[in-house]
């Protein structure tokens, strides 16, 4: 086995471990804020996953760097690369607002008043791993970095649309979400 099949297998089982703790914790916050509390058992939970996404994105990021610095002329000519790298820096961005914000919130019980941030959090994390797998599953992308990103964006938007219109039935008011 050569160099760049060893720092691909590594980088997808960055991926997988990282998106899979990624989805989990957002099933894992939405089961519990449907029942109106986060109890001790899911804050636990939440945060073992959070570390297994950052376990996930640091595997990610060195196998990343390795398979960059095998033909790095090649990856900064492709606009698929630096797209899934923006995306890649936007969930560094996320994961630090939920480590350093929303998990002491979900701790001290307060994440009631901060339904929306916390929504817009969701939406940006399910995205951004979402779209980190399409970019990483296609051989080739026929559009400019501009147009991703704009496609990128603009799915963001309609996910926080449709988050803050199902919000209601996220957080039910009957089950202390009020």
């Amino acid at each position: 086995m050569d160099l760049k099949a060893i720092l691909t297998i590594l980088h997808l089982l960055g991926v997988v471990i990282g998106v899979g703790s990624a989805y989990g914790s957002d099933l894992t916050f939405l089961q519990s804020v449907r029942s109106g509390i986060i109890d001790q058992c899911a804050f636990v939970r939440l945060k073992r996953l959070s570390r297994f996404v950052w376990i996930g994105l640091a595997i990610i990021a060195v196998s990343g760097i390795g398979l960059f610095l095998l033909d790095p002329h090649r990856y900064l000519a492709s606009s698929k690369f630096l797209a899934k790298m923006t995306v890649v820096a936007m969930l560094v961005a996320n994961g630090l607002v939920f480590h350093w914000v929303h998990l002491p919130r979900l701790a001290g019980k307060t994440w009631r008043n901060h339904r929306s941030a916390l929504l817009l959090s969701g939406v940006v994390s399910f995205v951004s791993w979402t779209s980190a797998i399409i970019l990483g599953f296609l051989r080739a992308v026929p559009l400019a970095y501009g147009e991703i990103m704009g496609i990128y964006i603009g799915v963001i938007v309609g996910g926080i649309c449709i988050g803050l219109l199902l919000q209601p039935f996220i957080f039910p008011k009957k089950n202390g979400g009020s």
